[in-house]
């Protein structure tokens, strides 16, 4: 089954084994970059293994900018075009 695109390479995304979205030409790099989201002192913060970090006010908007940090993150790594 498939559902929608995976947000970094804009490949088909399949469930996998337990209904989760995945993406096998992007499955090695979310290992090797694992991303902890985290809230410190009020900012909404996501902090990779390799030493890639970024820190937003703790907003709605803020929210969103970290993820499309994440994501611009995972796209520079796979060398993806924005």
């Amino acid at each position: 089954m498939t559902c929608t695109d995976c947000i970094v390479c804009g490949g088909r995304r399949t469930l996998n084994e337990h209904d989760i979205p995945s993406c096998e030409a992007c499955e090695p790099l979310f290992e090797a970059h694992p991303v902890s989201m985290r809230t410190d002192g009020g900012c909404a913060t996501a902090v990779c293994r390799c030493g890639w970090s970024t820190s937003h006010p703790w907003t709605p908007q803020g929210r969103w900018d970290r993820e499309a940090a994440v994501t611009a993150h995972y796209r520079s790594v796979r060398q993806v075009p924005a």
